[in-house]
């Protein structure tokens, strides 16, 4: 996805709100549709959790479980 990158450079952000004010202020650029950006949200979420969490042995299924709670 063309927002893998902002997703790397957003990861240290800790607030849920200000992440998604970053993400989706690029999103819109390209798909004005709220449920797009929801989905985008829902799989940056995924990608920063997995970026956060290097060593997790479980963190794929924790990503997952997170990224439902936003879906």
């Amino acid at each position: 996805m063309r927002c893998t990158p902002l997703i790397v450079w957003a990861s240290h952000i800790s607030s849920d709100d200000k992440f998604k004010e970053i993400l989706v202020a690029d999103i819109q650029l390209t798909h004005p549709s709220e449920f797009v950006q929801d989905v985008q949200f829902t799989y940056a979420v995924i990608m920063r959790y997995l970026l956060r969490n290097p060593n997790n042995q479980k963190r794929a299924q924790e990503a997952i479980a997170l990224g439902i709670q936003f879906a």
